[in-house]
């Protein structure tokens, strides 16, 4: 990097580019823990589907 004094101009631009990465990345850490959340509700419910499967064959008998 040079140790050239920066424009005021140069300063914006920088400061606009590190916000937008921030919201970048704010925006993308938010996406995947949604996602993961998603995820997580969805295995939850398929286990409880299963445990009631299983109860209800255990209950049941055999016939």
């Amino acid at each position: 990097m040079s140790t050239a004094r920066r424009t005021s101009a140069q300063l914006a631009v920088d400061w606009a580019l590190g916000c937008l990465a921030c919201i970048v990345l704010l925006v993308l850490m938010a996406w995947m823990d949604s996602k993961q959340s998603e995820s997580a509700a969805l295995r939850s419910s398929t286990a409880g589907s299963h445990d009631r499967a299983a109860e209800h064959a255990a209950t049941k008998g055999t016939r």
